[in-house]
């Protein structure tokens, strides 16, 4: 049996190479920690997707008679654009990818001492099928200005007609007809957006021109922001 002196001597000498064998574990993960970086993470998206809620106006001019030359309220509508993600931030270039506008009002042709009601009630809409966009443009500061025209703008409702000049040249007939202004390209004017993009508005910009009723057709718009969403657009081929 050792004497207890000596048995305490290897006692604090094992002691001892533990923790020295420990310490050495440990300067040996850090430094292969330090050897291996951390992978980068990859963005969660690569665009905003905001949707605003608009309400426009329609001027209305080359009337028959000019007797419906004014301009109307309209909507409400929607609108949603893309911008590419920037930091976390909307930025760089910008789609419209959809946009859709209520147009329900009533107008009054005063000519020849008579009265003459046209009311309208339609839906105008953008809708681009699978991965397309309805036009492209890039934001500058806080304006989007647009680098092609709106594909695919097109009206679809009634129109009912009473008084004196239903029926006359440019006017549509008696009672309800069929409003239809079929797909057409539409330059529009720049949009300027307010402060974090929560706002919008457009000036007039000529979107159609229709034959019954005879009409030169310009929108303007004015919106605000409904929600926005942080997503990674499909790849178009």
């Amino acid at each position: 049996m050792l004497p207890t002196r000596h048995l305490s001597r290897l006692l604090v000498h094992g002691a001892a190479a533990l923790l020295l064998t420990a310490s050495s574990r440990a300067d040996e993960a850090r430094a292969s920690e330090r050897a291996e970086p951390t992978p980068a993470r990859a963005p969660a998206c690569t665009a905003w997707e905001v949707d605003y809620r608009v309400d426009g106006k329609l001027r209305l001019s080359e009337t028959p008679l000019d007797a419906a030359n004014g301009t109307y309220d309209i909507g409400p509508g929607a609108m949603t654009l893309r911008f590419e993600n920037d930091r976390g931030r909307p930025s760089g270039k910008v789609a419209l990818l959809a946009y859709r506008m209520r147009e329900s009002y009533r107008v009054k042709m005063r000519a020849l001492f008579t009265n003459t009601m046209l009311a309208t009630d339609a839906q105008t809409r953008i809708a681009p099928e699978g991965c397309a966009v309805a036009a492209e443009g890039a934001l500058v500061d806080t304006t989007v200005r647009w680098q092609s025209a709106v594909a695919g703008y097109r009206t679809i409702g009634s129109v009912t007609c009473t008084g004196f000049l239903c029926g006359k040249p440019g006017v549509p007939a008696e009672g309800k007809s069929e409003l239809v202004i079929e797909p057409a390209s539409v330059r529009l004017q720049e949009l300027v957006l307010g402060k974090g993009l929560k706002t919008l508005s457009m000036d007039f910009a000529f979107v159609a021109e229709v034959r019954k009723p005879k009409q030169a057709v310009e929108l303007a718009l004015r919106g605000s922001e409904l929600r926005r969403r942080c997503v990674t657009p499909p790849v178009c081929e």
